[in-house]
């Protein structure tokens, strides 16, 4: 991670010092519509309109909601989230939990997920998310 990001040093919210190199200093975004804003900084997560419509710091839970656009379509005209779409969501909303718990993002290790049958014709995805735990 580049620390020249201010996408990646908002999200992270942790700064090493210069003076010591170790000494962390850590901020809090606090409310939805900042979370939004940083969502919305990312060309990656651009393709999905994304908004935060819960942030629970205290207990570590997000809730993510991705817009039904062209670009997160499966095939033109068929109104179903393609499973790409769908899996960036469910990693972002993990991400973010546990960044609301811990105060810093982490990296995806491992992901899998078992799609039962499509998402369609809805406007929006929708993604709660909480940190089950964090740490080996």
């Amino acid at each position: 991670m580049s620390r020249s990001d201010p996408v990646m040093k908002a999200l992270d919210s942790v700064e090493r010092s210069r003076a010591t190199g170790d000494a962390l200093r850590e901020t809090r975004v606090s409310e939805e519509s900042t979370l939004t804003e940083l969502l919305k900084e990312s060309p990656f997560q651009q393709l999905f309109d994304l908004s935060c419509t819960r942030l629970e710091r205290t207990t570590g839970e997000v809730e993510i909601v991705m817009g039904y656009t062209a670009s997160v379509e499966r095939s033109p005209g068929s109104r179903q989230y393609h499973g790409g779409a769908i899996a960036s969501l469910i990693d972002i909303a993990g991400d973010y939990a546990l960044w609301a718990m811990l105060g810093y993002g982490v990296p995806t290790i491992n992901i899998r997920i078992d799609y039962l049958r499509p998402a369609s014709d809805t406007r929006c995805a929708r993604r709660p998310a909480s940190g089950r735990r964090a740490g080996p």
